[in-house]
């Protein structure tokens, strides 16, 4: 590696750690912010979900009703860590991946989607399974229910593959 090429490594971590820095001494008061809005929409989208495959809900602010049984969404189940880590994820993939400006603002922009919509199916699984009156159940699925994280990160990492699939022309076949 060249001088200029380290020089620019170092620049770049020390912002890193300048935007770090900054951001730990606003992170509660962004966190308050986008909370209660991210905790509304997985309360919203989960009762959609459950509604579509068939139960009978019953919301009450951000609490849901299925039958008997009450479950409360708090300010834990947001997905805003979901939504950083997916951020975070997409960035580094339109950093490694050659495509074009516009391509890696769409992978940037749908990360956030994504983020969104595998929270809910977290929170859908784990409803499901509170469902099934298994509460011991219930708890080991809580708590391993990130496996919807790993098919949102396979789909940001696929979609510049499936963008340039999208807007390639065919190629010309010579009579």
């Amino acid at each position: 590696m060249t001088n200029s090429k380290i020089s620019k490594i170092i620049v770049w971590f020390l912002a890193s750690l300048v935007l770090i820095a900054f951001l730990q001494s606003y992170w509660s008061t962004l966190e308050d912010a986008v909370a209660k809005p991210l905790v509304r929409w997985t309360v919203l989208s989960t009762v959609f979900g459950l509604e579509i495959i068939g139960y009978e809900i019953i919301q009450e602010d951000n609490i849901i009703r299925i039958g008997d049984m009450r479950v409360k969404i708090t300010k834990g189940c947001n997905g805003l860590k979901i939504i950083i880590a997916f951020l975070m994820f997409s960035s580094l993939v339109t950093l490694l991946v050659k495509s074009s400006c516009w391509e890696k603002l769409i992978v940037l922009a749908s990360s956030l989607p994504i983020a969104l919509l595998c929270n809910t199916i977290r929170i859908i699984i784990i409803m499901l399974a509170l469902t099934l009156g298994n509460e011991h159940w219930g708890k080991i699925i809580h708590d391993f229910s990130g496996i919807a994280v790993p098919v949102g990160l396979i789909a940001i990492y696929t979609e510049p593959w499936f963008l340039k699939k999208l807007t390639t022309p065919p190629m010309k076949k010579s009579p």
